[in-house]
This record gives C-alpha cells, sequence and structure tokens, in this order.
C-alpha cells in the first residue's frame, strides 16, 4: 500500500473513477518500490520529497506505459533523495 493517501493520486494524476483510480494505486504501489530499489529512503525529514517522487513516477508511469525514460525533474527528486543528506543528519554528523 502506497504510503500516499489514494485520493491524493487521484487529484496529482487528474483521474477518476474506481477503475482508473486502482490503476493509480498499483502503479504508485510500483513507484514506491522503485525508490526503495534505487536506494532512497523515507524519513521525516524526506517525506515531501518521496511523496512527489512518488506521484511524479505514478503519472509518468500512467502516460508512458510503453516504458518512457523518467523525466528529468523526476529524476532530480530520486537523486535527490538519494545522494543529499537531510538537514539533521548533517547537524549529527558534526
Amino acid at each position: 500500500m502506497s504510503i500516499v493517501p489514494r485520493s491524493e493520486l487521484m487529484r496529482y494524476c487528474r483521474v477518476d473513477g474506481e477503475e482508473m483510480g486502482n490503476l493509480v494505486v498499483e502503479l504508485a504501489d510500483s513507484a514506491e518500490e522503485y525508490l526503495q530499489d534505487a536506494g532512497c529512503t523515507y524519513t521525516t525529514s524526506t517525506q515531501k520529497v518521496y511523496t512527489l517522487a512518488i506521484k511524479a513516477l505514478a503519472l509518468h508511469y500512467l502516460d508512458h506505459p510503453e516504458g518512457a525514460p523518467i523525466p528529468q525533474g523526476t529524476q532530480n527528486l530520486i537523486n535527490k533523495l538519494k545522494f543529499v543528506k537531510p538537514a539533521a543528519e548533517t547537524a549529527a554528523d558534526t
């Protein structure tokens, strides 16, 4: 189950109806799995970027079922989640 509420996903992807809602939730689950496999970690400090990345990937999967490359803006979100330490962790290291 995705950490992003169904209604929020449907609004972001601009879809309605039970069938499309189910599809968007499945795509969001796939997006969340993709982020986890890519080494992205969900924490309270990354929550907003993480949920935005899930929504952006779900929309991309919906719009490009043939598997087009991930858009640069979405890739930037993923890179931020992978490589940028949250401020609280950076302060604790010093």
